[in-house]
């Protein structure tokens, strides 16, 4: 909440229902809105209900990099903040594509199946 107060959108605030992405979208605002969502897990791993969930829509357009700026800061990773901090080798990013396609690939297969189920 701090960074979001130096960037200027102080009205950025913690929301205490269950407001769903589809519910932020439909906010009437010239200049765009910015929801986060954080999923808290125990010391496990397991996830629990106290997620944290934030909103901002107001008369300041949110800044580009706003969010990239915020997971740095949350993983303490300050160098991360810049967009070139994070460019890879052409070999680099093929990897990474093809183990996204992969682990994607999963979820795809489940949704078809299901589909066909229905």
């Amino acid at each position: 909440l701090s960074l979001a107060k130096q960037v200027g959108l102080d009205s950025f605030r913690q929301v205490q229902s269950d407001l769903s992405i589809a519910t932020a979208a439909s906010l009437d605002s010239e200049y765009g809105y910015f929801y986060a969502e954080i999923i808290l897990s125990d010391n496990n791993g397991n996830n629990n209900s106290n997620n944290k969930r934030f909103l901002y829509s107001g008369e300041n357009h949110v800044p580009l990099q706003f969010g990239r700026e915020v997971l740095a800061i949350v993983r303490n990773k300050p160098e991360l903040a810049h967009w070139k901090a994070c460019v890879l080798d052409q070999e680099q990013e093929t990897e990474l594509a093809k183990s996204f396609r992969t682990s994607f690939q999963l979820y795809e297969e489940a949704e078809q199946q299901q589909q066909e189920e229905e």
